[in-house]
């Protein structure tokens, strides 16, 4: 089995090899993927980790299970972790859905029903979607707010129907509580976590566009394919330049799951059959959400043309930026400081 420390290293090789071959176009895709976590990555994933971590525990999860308690049921599960653990991925994103993956294989959940709650739970953040998107991306965060329920209606369906195809047993309580009390500076530490790793595979295949991107100059039709490759935030804004500004397509490369996205699924739950099951899911995801997205956008016309308000988002999200990256790292040096004798955390 590929555990994190050899992906780590396989990595890191692949990167020191590509430093030596050409070491400019290394130096500006790092200094790219840098700038990208520190103007979308952060901001957008940093709090809601934080705060999923941290009401994770099983008080606000039997209440934020309520809304979603009638889907549980519809997908065979009997507990109150599965459905309060959706309802908070499906703001948090893949990330946070893939650490709560794993806690519900460590609490005794069977392979095949892990597998299809992944779908239902794996999604971008809503304020990825609504803000980088909608907002900035395309000009309009309404449009990024109607891509975000298409994915997200589409991944609920999708796990629906694969439920029956799969035909797992019910799932029923275990009575083991997987970390069930967090306190808030435990919430901190472990989001810091999984932020400084979706960062470094930002930094990665950023790197790794960039080299082919140098392959791809003046040819449109292999630089459609980079976007596939990339972190979704780069994805997005590679697809917009290509391609437009067209929210079909950025429906597309969302609803796929591009390869980086599905490497930090895999790093957080290290569990191949998930991955399998993403990918294989997409052949029905993909239509679905287009369908989806199309029958939204023609209800719910909207002008794609940035107006006065959308500046305004534009303008609150990049300080949002500033204020995330500054309490990012104000966190590090606290908890770097502090958690050498405990102080404030278990133990």
């Amino acid at each position: 089995m590929i555990t994190k420390g050899k992906m780590g290293n396989v990595l890191m090789l692949f990167l020191a090899s590509l430093l030596l071959i050409n070491p400019l176009a290394v130096i500006n895709a790092v200094k790219g993927a840098l700038f990208v976590c520190y103007e979308s990555v952060i901001p957008s994933l940093y709090p809601i980790m934080v705060f999923s971590n941290y009401l994770s525990s099983d008080y606000f999860i039997k209440f934020f299970s309520l809304p979603f308690q009638w889907y549980a049921r519809l997908m065979k599960i009997e507990d109150n972790r599965y459905p309060g653990y959706l309802a908070i991925s499906l703001f948090g994103g893949f990330a946070v859905a893939a650490t709560f993956i794993a806690r519900l294989k460590k609490a005794g959940y069977e392979q095949n029903a892990v597998n299809c709650i992944s779908i239902s739970m794996i999604n971008n953040s809503f304020s990825f979607c609504v803000l980088a998107v909608g907002a900035i991306y395309i000009g309009n965060a309404v449009i990024g707010l109607q891509i975000y329920l298409a994915l997200i209606c589409s991944s609920l369906i999708t796990a629906f129907i694969l439920s029956f195809i799969k035909q797992y047993n019910i799932v029923t309580p275990t009575g083991h509580c997987i970390e069930s009390n967090i306190s808030f500076v435990e919430a901190i530490k472990k989001a810091i976590d999984s932020i400084l790793s979706i960062c470094g595979f930002v930094i990665i295949f950023n790197v790794i566009c960039e080299v082919l991107s140098l392959y791809a100059y003046n040819n449109k039709y292999l630089s459609v394919f980079i976007p596939v490759l990339s972190e979704v935030t780069v994805g997005c804004l590679k697809t917009v330049e290509l391609l437009g500004k067209n929210p079909y397509f950025i429906v597309i490369i969302l609803s796929f799951l591009p390869i980086c996205t599905l490497c930090q699924v895999y790093y957080f739950t290290l569990d191949a059959y998930i991955i399998k099951t993403l990918i294989i899911s997409r052949l029905l995801h993909i239509p679905l959400s287009l369908i989806i997205y199309s029958l939204i956008s023609n209800i719910f016309p909207v002008s794609h043309i940035t107006s006065i308000f959308e500046n305004a988002v534009i303008k609150s999200y990049s300080y949002n930026a500033e204020l995330s990256f500054t309490l990012f790292l104000i966190t590090i040096i606290f908890l770097k400081i502090f958690n050498s004798n405990k102080l404030f955390t278990n133990g």
